[in-house]
């Protein structure tokens, strides 16, 4: 009977999974295995309770930092890596439509009618009217004005 292994000091495949942490998609979840099976980097406990601390201290929910990690390539996630950019927390751009709605809401103009009129008219009315550069003609008279 010749048909028992050589050598029997195989050692049995690393059966510990870990929970997919709160809050996180299951596509997103299986997409972070996926790639951390790829790159030869297990899923440890410890390595999740990193990146929730990174992702805490950058403002990003675990998903948003999983779903980076997956479109980076990151087996990690560190908050300074994404300093300048913020999901979880959009930008306030105070020349917005929708600033500029608000704004008009609060100062009793209304919301912005597009069938009604333009939006330069709608802006003009709830932040007064822009100051309008003077034309060529003006210019020219006005340097008449002083090298006389």
């Amino acid at each position: 009977n010749n048909h028992k292994p050589i050598t029997n000091n195989h050692k049995p495949k690393n059966t510990n999974t870990v929970a997919p942490p709160d809050g996180v998609t299951d596509s997103v979840w299986q997409d972070f295995k996926t790639l951390r099976k790829v790159k030869k980097a297990p899923i440890t406990n410890a390595a999740l309770d990193g990146i929730q601390r990174e992702a805490a201290k950058a403002g990003w929910s675990m998903e948003s930092a999983l779903k980076e990690c997956c479109t980076r390539g990151w087996v990690g996630f560190k908050a300074e890596w994404v300093a300048k950019t913020a999901p979880d927390k959009p930008q306030y751009d105070p020349d917005s439509r929708a600033a500029i709605e608000a704004e008009g809401i609060e100062k009793g103009v209304g919301s912005w009618d597009e069938g009604m009129e333009q939006w330069h008219v709608y802006k003009a009315k709830v932040r007064g009217k822009p100051e309008v550069a003077p034309n060529l003609a003006q210019l020219l008279a006005l340097a008449k004005r002083k090298a006389a």
